[in-house]
């Protein structure tokens, strides 16, 4: 499973972060009436699995999605002990230098949390494990 298998489902756009940095105009334009999403975050590569090559990051679903990638992954605001994995990101992007290499895509939908699992699952069982960004704490 890569981003491009990923257009079946309507994930067909991809926005660096990067760009979201400087313009954090484009996720309102885009998602005006910030309606539920799923997104996935992936790499400007691929990379190896423990069973084949992807570039998915992580798979996520959120019913803000200006606060979440925005203030959160991009900007570390907002960021407690329950956000271990906002944390996590943020680290990545900003202190490992991942910002300009890692895009967004996502898409508006209502029972966002079963299409989140299907993708895990279907991830899960093309490579064998998670997102490398999904990991468990």
């Amino acid at each position: 499973m890569d981003s491009k298998s990923l257009r079946i489902y309507g994930f067909e756009s991809w926005i660096n972060l990067f760009e979201l940095k400087i313009n954090k105009k484009i996720l309102s334009e885009k998602n005006p009436e910030n309606k539920p999403v799923v997104y996935v975050l992936k790499l400007d590569e691929k990379f190896g699995r423990l069973f084949g090559k992807s570039d998915i990051l992580y798979i996520g679903y959120t019913k803000n999605l200006e606060d979440k990638i925005y203030n959160e992954y991009i900007l570390g605001e907002k960021i407690n002990e329950k956000t271990k994995t906002a944390k996590r990101i943020h680290t990545y992007l900003i202190r490992s230098g991942y910002l300009g290499k890692v895009e967004v895509s996502w898409i508006e939908i209502e029972d966002y949390e079963s299409l989140k699992k299907k993708l895990l699952e279907k991830y899960g069982k093309d490579h064998h494990e998670l997102p490398p960004w999904n990991r468990q704490e």
